[in-house]
């Protein structure tokens, strides 16, 4: 494992003071000031639009990557075959096809991994090979950290799932979730949701 546990340490915690920042007045970081979060080999964050916030990361070792889907094409683009990276050239593939190309030549990394919102380039049939390779990861002695909304990823088998949300950050099993309920009946019934959309 690469990381354990987050935390923050006692020195870096907010004071009194620091509490009204608006950092700390997104639910699950005031929470994550209090608590540690332990992690696994592969977890996943979700959450509504808006639970998380987007920084870029530090510089990353050779055995570590950070890949937010919007980013996949111009940096495998502009990376493709150059030594330490991944050979296959993905000027002349897809989004969804550049990103999974990307994906699979992390699989011999075994390093730590970060994937953001993946499913944003991916159709369903893209996201279930990803799923496979998360699962992949997850085994081979490599760590995943993947935020998403989709309950695909989630699903992937001994994945860990955080939720967060206004109520802090809590755990959850794959068919507790109360989105993956909402999906459920949307699917089984677009009418019942879209009557309060479409006029």
């Amino acid at each position: 494992m690469f990381v354990r546990r987050g935390l923050i340490r006692g020195a870096n915690r907010p004071g009194c003071a620091e509490r009204d920042r608006w950092l700390f007045t997104v639910p699950w970081v005031a929470e994550f000031a209090e608590e540690r979060l332990t992690f696994q080999a592969v977890i996943f964050f979700a959450g509504d639009n808006g639970s998380g916030r987007f920084a870029r990361p530090p510089a990353l070792p050779e055995t570590g990557g950070f890949l937010r889907a919007e980013m996949a094409v111009q940096r495998a683009e502009y990376l493709g075959g150059v030594p330490g990276c991944w050979s296959n050239g993905t000027s002349a593939m897809s989004h969804g096809k550049g990103l999974l190309a990307v994906s699979w030549e992390m699989v011999d990394k075994r390093g730590f991994c970060v994937m953001g919102e993946p499913e944003a380039a991916l159709s369903l049939t893209s996201c279930l090979r990803l799923v496979g390779l998360m699962h992949e990861l997850g085994g081979s002695g490599a760590e995943v950290v993947c935020p998403s909304h989709l309950p695909i990823f989630a699903a992937t088998s001994g994945a860990d799932i955080v939720e967060i949300g206004e109520h802090g950050f809590w755990r959850v099993k794959w068919d507790e979730r109360d989105r993956l309920d909402r999906w459920r009946r949307y699917l089984a019934n677009p009418d019942r949701f879209l009557r309060h959309i479409v006029v």
